[in-house]
């Protein structure tokens, strides 16, 4: 069996920390190298919002569609749909 992503996927350590990411991550505009290691709630507008359905997904096992905003390297602003999905 092959999957194939197409969507931006982002692997956190428990430290919430990124761990990797897929090349589709380019929708930042920073490099995947540089994302690697990174706090995962900085990169995101509203980081209390982030880290509330970022708990409710540990708790709860899964949060499907979760809106967040995300600040793009020349400073434009991206909304993309969480799905978090702890493992």
């Amino acid at each position: 069996m092959i999957e194939v992503i197409l969507d931006p996927t982002i692997s956190l350590n428990p430290a919430v920390k990124i761990s990797d990411v897929n090349e589709t991550i380019n929708i930042t505009g920073i490099n995947r190298n540089s994302l690697i290691g990174c706090d995962y709630f900085n990169n995101l507008i509203n980081p209390q919002k982030v880290k509330a359905v970022y708990q409710y997904a540990v708790v709860n096992g899964c949060v499907t569609d979760a809106p967040l905003t995300l600040h793009r390297k020349n400073g434009k602003l991206t909304i993309f749909h969480n799905k978090i999905t702890p493992f």
